[in-house]
């Protein structure tokens, strides 16, 4: 569609009416309104950039197990970017993906639920594709670091295929694998940062646990565990 608010409204829409199903794939042009973790905006030049959201079943995952829907995500975007252009992107918890220290994209996973399981994901990613200006944001795009105009259809046909592929090893259960791969292109995964909770301290991140929250190590030996937006990272 040429435009829309938020794909992952249109495909929540879409599904509601019975007019899409799982592998379908909502895509814009033009996203207006779309969305971020918990009530961000996510802004985006017509025409320049890849929005879209794919509808999943994945009725074999328990709630507590939602994150693993991320790393899929974010390993299928790095696939791609690694195999199309040979540029190495990271992967800042819990949903952003970065370039150099510079915002490339980011993801937005809503879940319904039917009991303790996972009924239907809506997968909304959007990757700074051809967009040149960002005025005083620090993000970056594709185009901006290949150095030349990307085909949006075919880089998001190479990175539906990583994420089939992805989402299969979940599927079968290799979450030991998907989550090595992950931490592997973790941002700052090692290193000493300046971060913030309620307080300014200083710590590494020494990874994820088994329900996807960020684990770091402060200056005084302590392992401290953070759920989403309950850390800033600072410099």
């Amino acid at each position: 569609m040429s435009e829309c608010h938020s794909t992952n409204d249109k495909a929540a829409e879409l599904y509601k009416t019975g007019q899409i199903h799982e592998g379908s794939i909502v895509i814009t042009d033009h996203q207006t309104k779309g969305k971020g973790q918990r009530g961000n905006v996510w802004l985006s030049e017509p025409n320049q950039n890849l929005t879209f959201s794919i509808l999943l079943k994945p009725q074999f995952l328990e709630i507590g197990d939602q994150f693993y829907l991320h790393m899929v995500t974010a390993l299928s975007v790095q696939e791609a970017v690694q195999n199309l252009f040979d540029l190495q992107i990271q992967i800042k918890w819990p949903n952003d993906l970065y370039i150099e220290n510079k915002k490339l994209g980011g993801i937005l996973i809503e879940n319904s639920l039917k009991g303790k399981q996972i009924d239907v994901s809506i997968v909304g990613t959007g990757i700074n594709v051809n967009q040149l200006n960002f005025g005083a944001l620090s993000a970056t795009s594709l185009a901006a670091h290949f150095g030349q105009l990307i085909s949006i259809e075919l880089f998001l046909e190479q990175l539906v295929r990583h994420m089939e592929r992805r989402y299969l090893q979940l599927k079968m259960g290799q979450r030991t694998l998907l989550k090595a791969d992950y931490l592997k292109h973790m941002y700052w995964l090692g290193e000493w940062h300046v971060f913030e909770d309620q307080n300014v301290f200083e710590g590494k991140i020494e990874g994820i646990d088994s329900d996807g929250k960020l684990l770091i190590l402060d200056r005084s030996g302590s392992i401290r565990s953070y759920a989403f937006k309950e850390v800033k990272f600072i410099r």
